[in-house]
């Protein structure tokens, strides 16, 4: 930010906490549907089993595919805990933005009614 462009210390600083839930209620889907897509994989995964054949067919199918398969699970199950991380510490975030504008506006209040100080 610019010299011109810094705010006076008499600005409002306000955090708009409705839009901040608003993209939250969607980062919360996305979540839930990678958290559910790896679980899903995973389960079809067990249902399929190791990899048939012990052939040498079969032992270059699974050396080939069988590595970037566990990646996939991984990305997709650690990928969504990360995001779950993440929606909760905003949701946490948001909680305090919106204790503290509730607080200050108390204080306001109070001042305005000649109750604090």
């Amino acid at each position: 930010m610019s010299e011109q462009q810094q705010p006076s210390s008499g600005d409002i600083v306000r955090v708009d906490t409705d839009q901040i839930k608003k993209a939250l209620h969607t980062l919360e889907g996305i979540w839930r549907s990678l958290d559910k897509a790896g679980r899903d994989l995973v389960d079809r995964s067990n249902e399929l089993g190791e990899c048939w054949g012990d052939d040498k067919s079969g032992k270059k199918f699974r050396e080939k595919y069988w590595d970037p398969h566990e990646k996939a699970i991984d990305a997709a199950v650690q990928g969504a805990k990360v995001l779950k991380d993440s929606v909760e510490r905003v949701q946490d975030m948001v909680k305090v933005y919106e204790q503290v504008e509730q607080q200050a506006t108390d204080t306001a209040a109070d001042m305005g009614t000649g109750m604090g100080a």
